[in-house]
């Protein structure tokens, strides 16, 4: 690999990890606003741009580490207490922030224009920056300049915290001259030495006015990864040129003594295959993948699972079997399986960084509204697969959207109403099962179904003496360019992008339902699979034709005799326990016309707390089921959420339970449902 790849590799993997820095920062700011006294935080912020600046020198990008090192200095004052953070100073740093993001996203030729552009926000952030005071005759004089010696030893593992010793020696050369000399007698043969370890030593003798804890303070951000002493000599008597300032010095340089002044050594990138940190910070057991090669490894996976069903499915019917064949099947089916749940393990991520995406929004919208909103989450730590989280943030975002413009009253509205001026937006998950409940909730004005009713009549969508149910006028805003607003705002209208939202839930074999109360508020509840590559299923048949119902939600299964269908209205209940639950009839719902055998199965579902009977010819068993998308037949089959291959070569259909009883609704309702 030559110099220009190496070069190339450490940038991208800078890039990806300033993004991650990048959001840690917006959360540091966030919650500065709120407490904006609070040192720990103002640290926080602090440490996150000085690594990025670090980083980004070491990475070659040496006009956004002058950037920010500027930004910095704002913040190194408030550390400092020289100056208070406001409201303004928050809302400048976030715009440079952006800037930064769009710096990283732009090609070389624009990256710099990018930082040039926003040089207006830097000049007002700047303008923060206390003036220092002028001295005049009276005044005392200032403190006669000093020399300290820092022998600076960097522990071995310094390089895998992502943090640069060339950043801390050009803060000490910051406070004033320095001479500075680097000990490479520890640096081991080539053979035997690691590429990510931290070899070299320093010492160095610093002129400078200011004391000793402002030289200490220099290594506060990597207190416990070094060993560091620091020396007083007392006064400057060195003669004049003794004391220079030095070109800086760059840990990676040749091993060698290096005493200044010297000619600048040789700038060589870290390995590209060095940790990097999700957040800034990593332990060196922590590893970065590419999300492509898992995906890769996801999709190889459920290939294993078919290839085990095939061959568990071929052993099953074979009646002489060669010795040891029955036991290797057994062993690849425990094999595939833990293989499967560690893949599983790997993908799923805390649904809490999607939802901190929203933060930076929902303080945004309300400021441009004219709105006091405060975003509450919940179930943060429910784990979700990253494709469904992935394709989850367009969703959110245009029910975020409406809820901020059209749900949520102005304040003196609200307080009108006797609400609290300030809303509340809330956003919460929770797993049931294989799937997670995503909730949008406001405590705003609510749907009112009598206006909703009045357009959708306006609309030709509902005939005049139609009576829909509350619930079934609420299912209308998803249609495509319905909405109940009277104006149309450049943010949403309540209606204007949910068919969008229903669309793309559906994509993912998931649902959307609307509780509402007017005045009080209104709820989207979004129910997703956990994962889109794998799930445990049971295996049902219905003249001759195979599906699959999801796992976690079968309750149990129960006989149903023809003597009883007669008894219970046809089927459509079944006695369990001395309590009747209601009955689907897949038969039916699916039209096929052929006569049920005598002894009919009910698989009994649970969802939300409410229990649903399905009733098929047979139940076959447990299944491990590779999902496999439908493509535009899906869209026009809603109550399958896709399909998978057999081990025998046929295909299995897998029910959207959820999807298949709101189609039932629709059975029974005025209008049927498209599509099936």
């Amino acid at each position: 690999m030559n110099l220009d790849e190496i070069q190339r590799r450490s940038r991208e993997i800078f890039r990806q990890e300033a993004a991650d820095l990048l959001g840690e920062l917006e959360s540091a700011l966030l919650k500065l606003e709120a407490d904006p006294g609070n040192p720990a935080l103002i640290n926080r912020a602090f440490r996150v741009m000085h690594t990025l600046k670090g980083s980004g020198a070491t990475s070659g990008f040496h006009e956004l580490s002058d950037f920010l090192h500027r930004v910095e200095d704002v913040f190194d004052a408030a550390r400092q207490s020289r100056l208070q953070i406001n409201p303004q100073i928050i809302d400048l740093t976030l715009k440079l922030a952006d800037s930064v993001v769009r710096y990283l996203a732009a090609e070389p030729a624009d990256a710099a224009a990018v930082l040039a552009g926003c040089s207006g926000e830097l000049t007002a952030l700047l303008s923060y920056l206390p003036v220092p005071k002028k001295t005049t005759d009276t005044a005392p004089a200032p403190a006669a300049a000093g020399r300290f010696q820092v022998r600076f030893r960097p522990r071995p593992d310094l390089f895998r915290t992502g943090s640069d010793p060339g950043v801390f020696l050009d803060d000490l050369r910051a406070l004033g001259p320095c001479i500075i000399q680097g000990h490479a007698n520890e640096v081991p043969p080539l053979a035997k030495m690691d590429p990510e370890a931290c070899y070299l030593q320093w010492e160095i003798e610093v002129a400078t006015e200011a004391d000793e804890n402002a030289v200490r303070g220099v290594f506060d951000f990597i207190e416990g990864e070094c060993d560091l002493e620091i020396t007083r000599l007392g006064a400057i008597e060195a003669p004049a040129g003794t004391v220079t300032e030095p070109t800086r010095v760059h840990p990676f340089a040749a091993p060698e003594t290096i005493r200044t002044p010297a000619a600048a050594s040789p700038v060589v990138p870290p390995s590209p295959t060095a940790p990097v940190s999700t957040g800034g910070r990593v332990g060196a057991g922590t590893l970065r993948v590419p999300a492509e090669r898992l995906d890769r490894l996801v999709n190889l996976v459920g290939e294993l699972v078919l290839l085990r069903s095939q061959v568990s499915t071929a052993c099953t019917g074979a009646t002489h079997l060669p010795i040891g064949i029955a036991e290797a099947a057994e062993a690849l089916e425990r094999l595939s399986t833990e293989m499967r749940e560690a893949i599983q393990n790997i993908r799923v991520m805390p649904i809490e960084q999607t939802f901190g995406r929203f933060r930076r929004l929902v303080r945004d919208l309300a400021r441009n509204l004219g709105k006091d909103v405060g975003l509450v989450i919940a179930g943060g730590d429910t784990e979700v697969d990253r494709a469904v989280l992935d394709a989850l943030v367009d969703p959110l975002m245009h029910l975020v959207r409406n809820s901020l413009d059209h749900g949520i009253e102005p304040a003196a509205e609200r307080q009108a109403a006797g609400k609290p001026r300030c809303g509340t937006l809330r956003l919460s998950a929770e797993q049931q099962g294989n799937r997670v409940l995503v909730s949008v909730s406001d405590d705003g004005r609510g749907l009112d179904p009598e206006r909703i009713r009045a357009r959708a009549i306006r609309q030709g969508l509902l005939a005049g003496d139609a009576q829909p149910t509350e619930t079934e006028l609420f299912q209308l805003v998803f249609l495509p360019g319905f909405s109940t607003a009277e104006r149309i705002t450049r943010i949403s209208g309540r209606g204007v992008g949910l068919d969008v939202v229903r669309q793309q839930v559906e994509q993912l074999g998931g649902g959307v339902e609307i509780r509402s109360e007017r005045g009080r508020g209104a709820e989207f509840r979004l129910s997703l699979p956990l994962t889109m590559a794998i799930l445990d299923g049971l295996m049902v048949e219905v003249d001759g034709e195979r599906y699959i119902l999801p796992f976690d939600l079968v309750r149990e299964t129960i006989e149903l005799k023809q003597d009883q269908r007669a008894i219970d209205n046809g089927g459509n209940l079944v006695e369990l326990r001395g309590e009747l639950v209601p009955c689907l009839r897949l038969r039916d719902l699916l039209h096929f016309t052929s006569a049920p055998p005598d002894v009919e199965r009910v698989v009994v579902l649970e969802i939300e707390n409410q229990r649903t009977g399905l009733v098929i010819d047979r139940v076959l068993g447990n299944h491990q089921t590779v999902l496999k998308s439908l493509g535009w037949i899906g869209r026009r089959t809603p109550v399958f959420s896709g399909a998978t291959v057999l081990g025998d070569g046929r295909i299995a259909l897998i029910l959207d339970v959820p999807a298949l009883l709101t189609h039932q609704r629709h059975r029974n309702g005025s209008k049927p449902a498209p599509g099936i």
